[in-house]
């Protein structure tokens, strides 16, 4: 995507700064993820912003949304960043379709699927995991016999029997849920004051917590997490917990990259302006009380020069991480309610490691797709498909080509740091794919044989990975602390300073944490409250933005 140029470049007189009006542009959007790029969209869409500009880092559009065809394999998308979206995730996907992309089915597997803790082996089957002598933790008897993804409801209704009336989606549910998360307490504490590994202790055994955490795949999801939130994450808000919706899982046929890169299409459309490779250096405020401006500072990674810019409103499209990366002396950064605020999320640590082959050697273990997940630093491992039965792809597949995508890795949390010990040389690196030391691939091949119970692999013929802790992201996404109220934050971070039109958006302090969906959601709270857009027609009346 080709970035334009033309900035709004100021002149000096002797005595004071002049502007051109015709040189002040309507909104400057930094970031150029997802939520910037649905921003910059809605905004020049909505026909009321003539002016505006998209300003982004790096040489390309999409953040943490990162899609890449694989050597050999021009049909098979490595799926780098998020990956794929629910049915139930209207924002997304009644956008996918109103921006006319093709999607397609994103499978989560089937029974024979592998599970490998505590060195031993289980099918991904009711009959499997539900088996008291096949699963190796040592449950009490009111644990045995449900599934590991169920433990977490079951400590859920235990603890919060009024979660019984509550119905995934209902208005009136919500509003139930909203009074008690402000009021429920649990061995009298607030449950916004909790996290989540001390809530479901409460109910749970430490061997029932470690095996739905286990079998689950990701640390995060078990750790400090506030406890408030993270049940309405699983619980109200409709569908993340539910295995049926899961069976509606979608990505799109050229990668979920193509989401963001459409709507900045579709933002140049309309005449917006991208300027890629430019980092924010500082802003403050200028201009007289009647016409307040912003100016900012750009550094034109390109050209080697600063460049500036006056703009009625700015709006930080960014994480944590980015915008601790910006000069925290600014003015806006001293402010101590957005200081703190700034601090009530995790940065919560990623790591994908993808493996090219020959041929799919797991279909020989009758595993089609999906994943199968395992305690050791592995942690995930996809199946993400055969070249050669890509129906998607632009040309006809031919069956000859067996040239096969495995995500071997798919860490977070602490076992990222296994990883990373292993990577020293590319630490400083600034490309965001690397290529693994043949430690690491040699390693992961061992793990694998482990996990599928085999012998020998074939030898993988590329290898690509990318590590989320890298700045300018700090991580793979973000989780809400204990003792806070997310709910109350959401909309102070969204607009921290009443006298300045700075905004900040993204899935990073928003409602559904680490999806496409808490990004839009952000995003569109931003528009709607700050800059007087109307809901969109393409989006269900009902759906619920959040906080």
């Amino acid at each position: 995507m080709a970035a334009n140029s033309t900035h709004n470049i100021t002149t000096m007189t002797s005595t004071e700064q002049v502007i051109d009006p015709s040189q002040i542009i309507d909104v400057a959007i930094v970031g150029g993820g997802v939520s910037g790029a649905y921003t910059a969209w809605r905004l020049k869409t909505s026909h009321e912003f003539a002016k505006v500009h998209l300003y982004e880092l790096s040489d390309r559009i999409g953040g943490r949304l990162l899609s890449v065809p694989m050597p050999e394999m021009p049909n098979v998308i490595a799926e780098f960043g998020g990956m794929g979206f629910l049915g139930c995730q209207e924002i997304v996907s009644q956008l996918v379709t109103h921006l006319n992309i093709p999607s397609k089915p994103f499978p989560v597997g089937s029974p024979n699927n592998l599970y490998y803790l505590r060195g031993k082996h289980l099918y991904q089957r009711e009959e499997d995991v539900t088996d008291p002598k096949k699963v190796p933790y040592n449950l009490r008897k009111d644990e045995q016999g449900i599934n590991p993804g169920e433990l977490t409801t079951k400590a859920f209704l235990q603890l919060i029997p009024e979660l019984k009336n509550i119905q995934p989606g209902d208005k009136a549910s919500l509003e139930k849920w909203q009074h008690l998360r402000e009021t429920l307490q649990v061995d009298g504490q607030y449950l916004y004051n909790m996290g989540l590994w001390e809530l479901l202790l409460k109910a749970l055994s430490h061997e029932a917590y470690k095996f739905s955490a286990d079998a689950n795949g990701y640390f995060s999801d078990y750790g400090t997490w506030n406890a408030a939130q993270a049940i309405e994450v699983q619980m109200v808000n409709p569908g993340l917990k539910s295995r049926d919706a899961w069976n509606d899982a979608k990505t799109l046929q050229q990668g979920y990259q193509q989401l963001p890169e459409t709507l900045a299409a579709e933002f140049q459309k309309h005449n917006g302006q991208i300027h890629l490779q430019h980092r924010l250096i500082s802003f403050v405020p200028h201009g007289s009380s009647k016409n307040p401006l912003l100016k900012l500072t750009f550094e034109d990674r390109t050209q080697k020069h600063q460049v500036t810019v006056f703009t009625k409103h700015l709006i930080l499209a960014m994480p944590k991480r980015s915008l601790e990366l910006l000069d925290q002396n600014n003015f806006f950064f001293q402010n101590p309610q957005l200081r703190r605020n700034l601090q009530a999320v995790t940065t919560d640590p990623a790591f994908k490691l993808f493996l090219c082959y020959p041929h799919p050697w797991w279909k020989k273990l009758n595993i089609q797709d999906g994943t199968s997940i395992t305690d050791l630093p592995i942690r995930n491992c996809f199946y993400f498909g055969t070249e050669g039965e890509q129906k998607w792809g632009k040309t006809l597949p031919n069956p000859q080509k067996l040239n096969s995508l495995m995500l071997a890795s798919f860490t977070d949390g602490k076992a990222t740091n296994f990883w990373q010990a292993m990577t020293e040389s590319c630490i400083y690196s600034d490309q965001e794919l690397l290529t693994p030391s043949a430690n690491m691939v040699f390693t992961a091949q061992q793990q694998l044989k482990e996990l599928h119970n085999l012998e020998d692999l074939p030898k993988p013929y590329a290898a690509f990975y990318v590590d989320w802790t890298k700045d300018p992201y700090g991580g793979g996404w973000h989780t809400w602390n204990p003792l806070c109220k997310p709910w109350e934050i959401m909309p102070q971070i969204r607009r921290p300073m009443a006298e300045q039109n700075i905004y900040i958006c993204g899935d990073c302090y928003s409602n559904v944490q680490g999806w496409v969906q808490g990004a839009l959601n952000s995003a569109e709270k931003v528009l709607q409250d700050h800059f007087n857009l109307t809901w969109p027609d393409w989006l269900n009346k009902n759906y619920n933005l959040g906080s």
